[in-house]
């Protein structure tokens, strides 16, 4: 079994344990990050962040935000306002029209991962790792954590790298975690 392989089997444990001890989940070092929030749901928790409203806007139009409020537990790697900002008219105009309800869904989905990781649980993976954690997320794309400059940062095959940016809230089915930057490359999207 090679390295990756074992951590990806790793990372998965440590969501399944979050994801059943949720009582011991929210007992967290907060090495990483500051004390995480807590809300009801993934979609409570990312309807409750100012900084979160296009994402909340874009998990609504989307459908999406169904799943964030079910009983199944998942990482949700936010892009903050900020970060839908970057990508200009053409994130724009995925995430605004209605027309584009399946480009932005699948966009979405690329930020999910199945389990319930803390920016803790993950760092605390990597040294284990020779310093790179792998997931696989819900468009089926490989995620990679490591640490550049004490800062976590995920990145994709792509080469689309977002640093976890803010406080991490726990929900009771999951984890969101503010990111920087949106995991799809701008270029790829409908008018750019």
């Amino acid at each position: 079994m090679n390295n990756r392989t074992g951590v990806t089997g790793l990372l998965t444990a440590l969501a399944l344990t979050l994801a059943a001890c949720d009582e011991e989940a929210g007992d967290i070092a907060a090495s990483e990050t500051p004390v995480m929030k807590e809300a009801g749901t993934l979609a409570e928790a990312i309807a409750g962040e100012n900084s979160l409203s296009k994402a909340r806007d874009a998990f609504e139009r989307t459908g999406l935000a169904g799943i964030l409020e079910g009983p199944a537990s998942y990482t949700v790697l936010v892009p903050t306002d900020e970060a839908f900002g970057a990508l200009g008219s053409a994130g724009n105009d995925v995430f605004e029209n209605e027309e584009n309800g399946a480009i932005a869904a699948a966009v979405l989905r690329s930020h999910i991962i199945p389990g319930a990781l803390d920016p803790d649980s993950i760092g605390q993976a990597l040294p284990d790792a020779d310093g790179e954690a792998t997931m696989t997320n819900f468009a089926g794309e490989v995620l990679v954590f490591s640490r550049k400059d004490d800062r976590l940062v995920v990145a994709t095959d792509g080469g689309r790298e977002a640093t976890l940016a803010g406080t991490a809230i726990r929900a009771g089915n999951g984890v969101v975690i503010p990111i920087d930057t949106v995991l799809v490359d701008p270029s790829q999207l409908p008018g750019s």
